[in-house]
């Protein structure tokens, strides 16, 4: 069983507003109507969602003007969402949108309605978005929230990771061009030992992984979203990207 995070930077243009790289989406999906244990799909905003989010001040306290970014970042990671189950649909996938918005219930996310369309056969398809926190207050959750929670609901064989770079490096390969990729990494190793901002968030993407792994049985892996063809030799000494065990 395989859960896959697609990260916002592979499929937009985070600095252009709203502008989908449409080609990387269906390069994507080609791969992944091809992985029969595939079972749930999530995907970043890039710029569907962040730029909205911080002119509107997201996540944040409730107003008139937080309201309308609200509905503004969800209309438009609907409509990335579209493009990626579209992308599905042509490929003959089963995939069904599940925005997390939707599920949130009693200060907590209930993921039953996920687990349901899973179990009826489909591929759910979820992302990043806004939610109604409490009564003063929006909130975000990312996808990289909610593939914590898929690793601890479904407890997967495999979770990928599919970003803008070819993986973790054992420095900013920016800086230091004695860079090496790191391919395995043992989950006592720190962050501090794994110096490396390629991307700006990896740090934060790397503690996500860790705490991922107690619930994935045979690792978890980031993978360059725009070779997507890697994911196909994970386990095999070709694989080029790196997995957290």
């Amino acid at each position: 069983m395989m859960i896959l995070k697609i990260g916002g930077s592979v499929i937009t243009d985070k600095s252009a507003y709203r502008t989908a790289r449409t080609y990387a989406i269906r390069s994507i999906v080609k791969v992944l109507s091809g992985i029969e244990d595939l079972v749930c799909v999530v995907h970043g905003g890039g710029s569907f969602g962040h730029i909205k989010a911080m002119e509107f001040g997201l996540p944040g306290p409730k107003n008139p003007r937080s309201s309308i970014g609200y509905s503004i970042v969800h209309r438009d990671m609907e409509n990335l969402d579209l493009m990626v189950i579209d992308a599905m649909i042509e490929m003959g996938m089963r995939p069904i949108s599940v925005p997390i918005s939707a599920l949130r219930y009693d200060g907590r996310f209930d993921y039953t309605p996920l687990i349901r369309y899973i179990d009826a056969g489909f591929v759910p398809v979820s992302y990043g978005d806004v939610y109604i926190k409490d009564e003063h207050s929006y909130g975000i959750y990312s996808g990289d929230d909610i593939m914590a929670d898929m690793a601890e609901l479904l407890k997967p064989d495999v979770a990928v990771f599919l970003t803008d770079v070819d993986g973790i490096y054992s420095k900013d390969p920016k800086r230091n061009p004695d860079a090496v990729l790191l391919r395995d990494i043992d989950t006592n190793i720190t962050f501090d030992r794994v110096q490396n901002d390629v991307t700006g968030g990896i740090g934060k993407k790397f503690e996500s992984m860790v705490k991922m792994k107690s619930s994935v049985k045979n690792g978890v892996y980031l993978i360059n979203g725009n070779h997507p063809e890697r994911i196909g030799d994970i386990g095999k000494e070709s694989f080029i990207g790196t997995v957290i065990r």
